[in-house]
């Protein structure tokens, strides 16, 4: 409570069900109007809107001083999505206001509160009343009653308050009442609370795990007796407490469920420790395997921590890998953190799963990389003789390799075990295969690794052989027909990107179902469709939700960059392509960035730049460096170089039909339309004709982002040589941005361009002439053919059309 009397700018408060969150802001309220603050309560409902909400704020902020206090009551009941840009608006406009917003769930506040240019303060969601909440609940400072209840209740809000009405209902003082009534009266309102939390559908579809029922079944007949026992017996009846696979989604909706029983289970464990610490760890081992068994990996997460025990939670940590579920091992993010003072160095998935924690935490991100390491070495460390095992940790190591930034690495740990994998999984003498735990998991992330080092080819071809092995519907046939999606989207194939994400959830619905990580990559292939698509709507929605998933490590940034850059050059904006980019390279996922996608980046800033007028600058720096080996980056390259008419360049670029046969079809529509131009500009209209032809042939696959090869001039040769309805349709939307060769009706010969670049190097026309060893006149004959060449009246300005035109 002091914390909120104490907050200014934005305050947020957030727990999940009953643990006095609006408790907690009401004794606030109280502390601050005696000091004589003036405080504005606005409930928010879920039918409150925008429009509601503006209204009553705008009628407090009027009618109150300058530093008002306004509390905004569960506004995450709002189903406005307007409502929450509207409270960090209100936060920004008024400086001198202070707001205290509750809210049960996650809401995108927590995820912008970085553009809230104010004073931020965060409580919960681990809300509990401290005994002196609740000596001021009592109103009689009575510390030791307020001890009493605290006990009893785990400080949760909510059965306080419906213990303090069964104690006055039953004219029972609670400072006088036995320790026994204080205890069954707790435990009757424990019961009230479980049956009326959820609905009954919802009790019966969190499955069979409970609180978890084979451990708390003991505290309870320990501290409880029989009535306890029954209380839980009757909660592991409705499913209240699991986390399992397919309550997921609906644990995330109402989280408060799990937490509810969460207070009693922490309070009954502890005194339980007390009496029989040994009982204690050994029904923590079957509650881990109890909870694996049900998929219950927070659960057993929580519980392997509190054992003490690195291996158990390890195992733990491993097997949430193999399940998909890293979205239940960020629950244990702040818990985990106790974990820092244990010895992980023989536990790499452990300490990869913590390197991942704390990487979340902006103020913890430099203790990660010691963590990563520890999971680097873990191979050698370890140096285990089964294959599979050397295997799964070559994975682990590739991983940590990955987060780190260090890509050359990463792809040689990941080629590494692939070999094993291969090996494991060749056929035997009876044509059999051997079966690898985790096959999935080691090929998704090995094809990761290769993608994310630019090579998509290697990439799809694994993941195409995880998704064919993966059980039709389950979570691993999902996460790999997402990865195999985001790498095919970025290929070009739209079309076949849209058919593997058909059977996938809704954009609003990705991280419930496929985690964190799943979740981010399934928004990211999105975000590419709708730019290859050509729809701002979808790319604005893909990116806006993005924004609301939990981040473990971003390594899909760079691709989300480079689709809303396009976008921008699709749209003809240069300009804001260039500052999406730039803005990028400031991001703290950008040191995740392999040499290959920097490069990319590179490109498409390069592109822009020569857009925006900067011609002689970028074309020198392409003469001076060429593209290398990585295709998209040649074929941008060649494409500023052949609008610059630099013919000759831009063909070695791009090459020949014959070196088609390994492009994407993004680049291979690229390929072709580029060489179709060059064909033309050679005069060979059969052969434009014809690569047309082919580059139309690939866009049915979806991709577009050909187009933006094209100066105007180029375009409109191209779209005469065959039909307009053919052709149109296929560009319909594309900008044309890349500004035509400055000089084409009127170019320098090869002898004139050597003048000039004398004259730009020496001191005057007797001195190019001597450097040529030919006459001073000859030289300025071709010093005036050249200054009517370019349309200039004298030295310095020819030298500065030549600059800006590139031939300097």
């Amino acid at each position: 409570m002091a914390e909120i009397v104490a907050a200014t700018g934005l305050c947020l408060v957030r727990g999940p069900l009953g643990v006095g969150k609006t408790v907690l802001a009401a004794m606030a309220a109280q502390e601050l109007r005696a000091a004589g603050r003036t405080v504005a309560w606005i409930d928010v409902v879920t039918g409150t809107r925008l429009e509601d909400l503006r209204e009553r704020v705008a009628t407090a902020i009027e009618a109150g001083p300058a530093d008002l206090v306004l509390v905004l009551d569960d506004v995450d009941r709002s189903t406005d999505p307007r409502v929450i840009p509207e409270v960090l608006d209100v936060v920004a406009r008024h400086s001198c206001l202070t707001v205290v917003a509750t809210a049960r769930r996650v809401t995108p506040l927590e995820s912008r509160i970085v553009r809230a240019r104010t004073t931020v303060t965060q409580l919960g969601p681990e809300l509990d009343l401290m005994i002196e909440d609740i000596a001021d609940v009592l109103g009689n400072g009575d510390t030791v009653t307020a001890e009493r209840l605290h006990t009893v209740t785990g400080g949760h809000a909510l059965t306080l308050g419906m213990l303090l009405v069964a104690l006055a209902d039953s004219n029972v003082d609670p400072g006088l009442a036995a320790a026994g009534t204080l205890d069954r009266q707790a435990l009757r309102c424990v019961r009230e609370i479980l049956d009326t939390a959820v609905s009954r559908d919802v009790q019966h579809a969190l499955g069979p795990l409970a609180i978890p029922h084979r451990l708390t079944n003991h505290i309870a007949r320990v501290l409880g007796g029989d009535e306890a026992v029954t209380v839980l017996t009757e909660a592991a009846y409705q499913g209240l407490g699991s986390w399992t696979r397919r309550s997921t989604a609906m644990l995330l909706d109402d989280p408060g469920v799990f937490d509810l029983v969460g207070v009693f289970r922490r309070t009954l464990r502890a005194d339980f420790r007390a009496l029989e610490p040994q009982r204690e760890r050994t029904l923590v081992r079957q509650v881990v395997d109890a909870s694996l068994a049900e998929r219950g990996y927070a659960v057993a997460g929580i519980a392997a921590m509190e054992s003490g025990s690195p291996a158990l939670l390890d195992r733990v940590c491993r097997a949430a890998w193999f399940g998909l579920r890293d979205v239940d091992l960020t629950l244990l993010r702040r818990a985990m953190q106790t974990v820092e003072s244990w010895d992980v160095e023989r536990y790499p998935t452990l300490a990869l799963t913590l390197g991942l924690m704390l990487h979340q935490d902006l103020a913890l991100q430099h203790r990660a990389d010691h963590y990563f390491d520890i999971a680097a070495r873990g191979l050698q460390v370890l140096a285990p003789r089964q294959l599979h095992e050397r295997a799964y940790l070559g994975t682990i190591r590739s991983m940590a390799l990955r987060f780190q930034g260090r890509t050359v690495e990463s792809v040689g740990a990941a080629t590494a075990a692939l070999d094993l994998v291969r090996s494991l999984t060749a056929p035997g003498a009876n044509g059999g295969r051997t079966a690898i735990e985790g096959h999935g998991f080691l090929l998704r992330n090995i094809a990761t690794a290769l993608f994310l080092a630019g090579e998509n080819d290697r990439a799809a071809v694994l993941l195409r052989e995880a998704h064919a092995e993966d059980e039709p519907g389950s979570d691993s046939a999902l996460l790999s027909g997402c990865l195999l999606a985001l790498v095919t989207a970025w290929s070009g194939d739209v079309v076949r990107a849209e058919q593997l994400l058909r059977s996938h959830p809704g954009t609003e619905h990705a991280g419930h179902v496929l985690g964190t990580y799943g979740g981010r990559a399934l928004l990211t292939t999105r975000a590419i469709i709708a730019a290859e698509r050509n729809d701002p709507v979808l790319l604005a929605d893909a990116l806006e939700q993005l924004r609301t998933v939990p981040m473990l490590v971003d390594e899909f940034a760079v691709l989300r960059t480079l689709a809303a850059a396009m976008a921008c050059l699709v749209r003809g904006e240069p300009g804001e392509a260039r500052d999406v980019v730039e803005a990028s390279r400031h991001g703290a996922s950008y040191r995740l960035t392999s040499p290959v996608w920097r490069a990319r980046l590179d490109a498409v800033v390069m592109y822009a730049n020569y857009a925006l007028g900067e011609r002689g600058s970028v074309v020198r720096h392409l003469r001076e460096s060429p593209g290398g080996s990585d295709r998209f980056v040649q074929l941008v390259h060649a494409a500023v170089l052949l609008a610059a008419g630099n013919l000759e360049e831009a063909r070695l670029l791009v090459g020949g039909p014959d070196d088609a046969a390994t492009d994407t079809h993004a680049n291979l529509m690229g390929s072709e339309v580029l060489r179709a131009v060059i064909a033309l500009r050679d005069g060979d209209e059969i052969a434009a004709r014809n690569r047309l032809t082919a580059a139309l042939d690939v866009s049915v696959e979806g991709t577009q982002r050909a187009w933006l090869a094209l100066t105007a001039p180029d375009r409109e040769a191209l779209m005469a040589l065959l039909p307009a309805a053919t052709v149109a349709p296929v560009a319909d939307g594309i900008a044309t941005i890349l500004p035509p060769e400055p000089i084409r009706s009127a170019k320098l010969s090869d002898r004139e361009l050597v003048v000039l670049r004398e004259l730009a190097r020496t001191s005057g026309t007797a001195a190019v002439a001597s450097a040529l060893q030919v006459s001073v006149n000859t030289v300025k004959s071709q010093i005036r053919s050249i200054y009517r060449k370019l349309e200039v009246g004298g030295r310095a300005e020819a030298l500065a059309r030549a600059r800006e035109n590139g031939l300097l």
